[in-house]
C-alpha cells in the first residue's frame, strides 16, 4: 500500500443484532470533515448478520460509499474474522484515513489493522483536522485524564461535553472542600437552617450564573456546557462567602476556639481520622453508585441517558428532606450517646424514620399522581415525557425504602461506628455494581429496569443496618 495512492475516509460502524452502535455514527460526522478538508469521499465500513438497519443509518449520517461484509460468520464481533475481513478491504481499496469507535471491540480490532498495515495508530483522539498547508490529517489527544474518561463513555459527543465541563469544573474542588467544613460546624452546633439559607444561595446563583453563561445573556459570552461548570464553581464560592460572612456576624468564635489558630496536634488528628476516614470511604463509596449506573446507562443510547438525568433529577430533589433527616439524626444520635442516652438511641431513630417515611409517602403521591407535570420542568418534548414516567414510578417506589434506610444508616454512623457503616455499605455497593453491570450493560435492558437498582440498594441499606443496630454490640463504642 503506498500512501500516494491511498485516498477516501473510512469510519468502521460497529453495530450489535444488526443496529449500528451511536459511535460510529457520530464519526461519520468527524469523517465528514475530514474527507471534504481532504477533498476525498467518506465511506462507511459495515460488518455483521442482518445489517439493514446500520446500512441505512450510515447513508442517512452522509456516507458517500457503504462496504458491507455480511454472513453468519459475523453476527458477533471476532478479531480474526473482522480483522481479516477489513484487511482484505485495504488491500483492495488502500483508504487514506480509517476511524474507528474506541469502545473494546473498536480498540482490538483498531490495533489489530494497524499492525498488520504497518501503520501508526492514535488512541483516544478528542479532535481531527486537517494541515491546510500539507494536507495531513492532525490528530490530538488528551495526556492523562481524559484516558480515563474514554474506557467509560462510548459517545463521540458525550466524551467531548463531559472533557469540557470537567476542565472547569474541576476548579470547584477547593470551595467544595471549605463548603463542607463549614457545615459540618453548623450541623455540630445544631444550627441547620442556616444550611438551609446557604442553600437557597448557591442554588440561585447556579440558577442565575446557568442562565447567563450558557446561553449568553446578561452580555456575558455564550458558553454552552463551559458556562455550566465555570457557573457551578462560582455559586460554591458564593456559598462559602455566605458562610465567611454569616459565622463572622452571628457565631460566638471565641467560644468554639475560632478566634485564634491553634497548634498542630497529632494525636487529636489521629482520633478525628480514626472516625473520619471510614466516614470520608463511605462517601466516596456512596457516590460511585451513581457513576456505575451511568457508565451503564450511557451504553444503552443517548435517549435513555437523557432519561436517567431527568429521572436523576427528581430524585435528588425527593432526597432533599430524607437527607436533612439522616443528617439530624447522625446528630441526635450522637448527642444522645454523648449525653449518657444510650437507651433513647432505638427509640429515636424508630422515631425519625416514621416521621421520614410519612413526609416522603405525600411527596410521592404527588410525584406519581402528577408525573407528567413534574417531568414537563425539565423538558418539554412529549415522547421523552412519556418514555421517562415508568421511572419516575420505579424512583417513587425506591424512595419510600430510602426514606427511611438512610435515617437508620445515619444512625449507626452517629453511634461512632463508622468503620461498620463502611463495611456495610461496601457489601451494598458490590451487589449494587454487579447488578446494573449484568442488567444494564449484558442484557441491557430498559432505563425503567435499571433504576430498580435503586430499589435493590435501599432495601439491602435498610435491611443490613436494622440487622446491625439491633445485634451488633455498637453500644460499647469507645470514642
Amino acid at each position: 500500500m503506498s500512501f500516494d495512492t491511498c485516498k477516501d475516509v473510512w469510519v468502521f460502524i460497529e453495530s450489535f443484532q444488526g443496529q449500528p452502535k451511536s459511535v460510529g455514527l457520530e464519526l461519520l460526522g468527524q469523517g465528514r470533515k475530514l474527507a471534504d478538508g481532504l477533498k476525498q469521499k467518506l465511506c462507511a465500513i459495515v460488518i455483521g448478520k442482518d445489517v439493514d438497519a446500520a446500512i441505512k443509518e450510515s447513508a442517512a449520517y452522509g456516507a458517500d460509499k457503504i462496504y458491507v461484509i455480511q454472513g453468519d460468520e459475523y453476527e458477533n464481533y471476532s478479531a480474526d474474522a473482522y480483522g481479516n475481513v477489513f484487511l482484505k478491504l485495504c488491500e483492495k481499496y488502500d483508504p487514506n484515513t480509517i476511524l474507528v469507535g474506541a469502545t473494546v471491540n473498536g480498540r482490538d480490532l483498531g490495533s489489530k489493522i494497524a499492525v498488520s498495515l504497518r501503520t501508526g495508530l492514535t488512541a483516544d483522539c478528542t479532535a481531527l483536522s486537517v494541515d491546510e498547508d500539507t494536507g495531513n490529517v492532525v490528530w490530538e489527544r488528551p495526556a492523562f485524564g481524559g484516558n480515563i474518561m474514554r474506557l467509560l463513555v462510548s459517545s463521540e459527543s458525550i466524551y467531548e461535553g463531559t472533557m469540557e465541563f470537567l476542565d472547569w469544573r474541576i476548579y470547584g474542588f477547593f470551595f467544595s472542600f471549605i463548603n463542607v467544613m463549614f457545615r459540618a460546624l453548623y450541623i455540630g452546633i445544631t444550627r441547620t437552617k442556616v444550611l438551609t439559607i446557604n442553600a437557597i444561595v448557591m442554588a440561585l446563583t447556579n440558577v442565575v450564573l446557568d442562565y447567563a453563561l450558557i446561553f449568553g445573556k446578561f452580555g456575558l459570552p455564550e458558553m454552552g456546557i463551559k458556562g455550566a461548570a465555570i457557573a457551578s464553581v462560582l455559586a460554591e464560592a458564593s456559598s462559602i462567602l455566605f458562610f465567611v460572612i454569616y459565622t463572622y456576624a452571628t457565631v460566638d468564635l471565641k467560644k468554639y476556639g475560632m478566634n485564634r489558630l491553634r497548634t498542630f496536634d497529632p494525636a487529636l488528628l489521629m482520633r478525628i481520622l480514626s472516625i473520619s476516614c471510614f466516614t470520608m470511604l463511605q462517601y466516596f463509596l456512596s457516590m460511585a453508585t451513581w457513576f456505575v449506573f451511568f457508565v451503564a446507562v450511557e451504553r444503552l443510547g443517548q435517549r435513555e441517558l437523557a432519561i436517567a438525568n431527568i429521572v436523576r433529577s427528581i430524585y435528588v430533589v425527593l432526597l432533599i428532606p430524607v437527607n436533612a433527616l439522616a443528617t439530624t439524626t447522625n446528630s441526635l444520635v450522637s448527642n444522645a450517646i454523648g449525653a449518657g442516652g444510650i437507651q433513647h438511641v432505638m427509640p429515636l431513630i424508630n422515631k425519625i424514620a416514621r416521621f421520614s417515611f410519612f413526609i416522603m409517602l405525600g411527596l410521592v403521591a404527588v410525584s406519581a399522581l402528577f408525573p407528567q407535570f413534574l417531568l414537563s420542568i425539565y423538558t418539554s418534548e412529549a415522547a421523552l415525557i412519556t418514555e421517562s414516567v415508568p421511572s419516575v414510578y420505579v424512583i417513587c417506589f425506591a424512595m419510600l425504602i430510602a426514606s427511611v434506610a438512610n435515617v437508620v444508616f445515619n444512625g449507626i454512623s452517629g453511634t461512632g461506628n463508622t468503620q461498620a457503616a463502611l463495611l456495610l455499605e461496601t457489601i451494598t455497593i458490590i451487589i449494587y455494581g454487579s447488578y446494573i453491570i449484568f442488567i444494564g450493560m449484558w442484557l441491557k435492558a430498559p432505563i425503567e429496569i435499571c433504576f430498580t437498582i435503586e430499589i435493590v440498594y435501599y432495601s439491602l441499606l435498610l435491611i443490613t443496618s436494622y440487622i446491625y443496630l439491633k445485634k451488633a454490640k455498637w453500644q460499647n463504642k469507645k470514642i
